[in-house]
């Protein structure tokens, strides 16, 4: 009886053990790294440039490609709809590594984190 009682408590052990990989796996951090934008009509417009003197900054949520589910186009990045994935800030200490936390879209009062790479856009 001892074996048997040990064998399922290692058994519930191994069990959670491996629910919670499968729980976790998509908390990583992949801040950085690029996503595509959805291709169509509303986020073209809102996420390329319009003019000469124009810079275009987009945010999309729910984008699977990003842990945070954030995808970002800051001040024409890329001047297209490749992004990179960013997460929601308040503040620079809120932000990874050496980027910063800026509104992306004048007036939304929505900021997110910005590659150090675009500072002074």
């Amino acid at each position: 009886m001892p074996f048997l009682r040990r064998l399922v408590n290692l058994t519930g052990l191994v069990t959670f053990a491996v629910a919670a990989m499968f729980v976790f796996a998509g908390c990583g951090d992949d801040f950085g790294t690029s996503c595509t934008l959805p291709d169509n009509e509303q986020v073209r417009a809102a996420c390329t440039v319009q003019g000469a003197q124009s810079s275009a900054s987009c945010v999309v949520k729910n984008i699977i490609q990003c842990d945070s589910r954030v995808c970002g186009v800051y001040r024409d990045s890329k001047a297209s709809l490749e992004g990179f994935c960013t997460q929601t800030c308040e503040s620079d200490g809120d932000c990874p590594g050496d980027s910063f936390c800026d509104e992306f879209v004048v007036g939304t009062g929505e900021s997110y984190c910005v590659l150090s790479r675009y500072e002074g856009r």
